[in-house]
């Protein structure tokens, strides 16, 4: 199971919310959109999540990719794969700090 490292809509989405449950899956979907022109732009084949908001329900990065394959427009950015960052919230910290020290 995923745990979310902040109270807020996880834990609200987790006890029947909707209000929250919509919310996550609004935020899904525009990430999802918005990463769809990103894979046409870049011809881009895997997306990682990192952060703590990519861990605020267990299907989160599932909804991100079903969002960017519906929104794509060129047909290889359809198969675009959107997977979780193994460092989950600590990802944008290490990856500030690898650019601070190369």
């Amino acid at each position: 199971m995923v745990r979310p490292d902040r109270n807020g809509p996880a834990e609200s989405a987790q006890t029947g919310d909707l209000v929250a449950r919509a919310a996550i899956e609004r935020s899904a979907k525009a990430v999802g959109q918005t990463l769809a022109g990103v894979c046409a732009l870049l011809d881009v084949g895997l997306i990682v999540i990192g952060g703590g908001f990519s861990l605020v329900s267990g299907d989160y990065v599932h909804l991100v990719q079903q969002s960017a394959r519906s929104a794509a427009v060129l047909p290889a950015a359809r198969t675009v794969r959107v997977v979780r960052a193994a460092l989950g919230s600590d990802a944008p910290l290490v990856g500030a700090a690898l650019l601070t020290f190369p």
